[in-house]
């Protein structure tokens, strides 16, 4: 997997767990597509966002901890 994708990957997990918390509890939807969300990229080009690796397969993984 290229640097952007396990850049994105351990970013977004970052980001979903640390916003679930305020809310209502999280529960997986398999099969459902997960919410989009956009990130900066370390080498400061143009963010990329979840719905550009439309088609291809990604794990997003998700925890929190506190």
């Amino acid at each position: 997997m290229r640097r952007e994708g396990w850049v994105l990957m351990l970013v977004g997990s970052l980001l979903t767990a640390g916003s679930l918390g305020a809310g209502e509890p999280y529960a997986p939807q398999v099969g459902r597509p997960h919410p989009n969300f956009v990130l900066p990229r370390l080498d400061n080009r143009r963010p990329v966002s979840l719905s550009e690796f439309r088609g291809r397969k990604v794990l997003l993984i998700q925890f929190a901890s506190w």
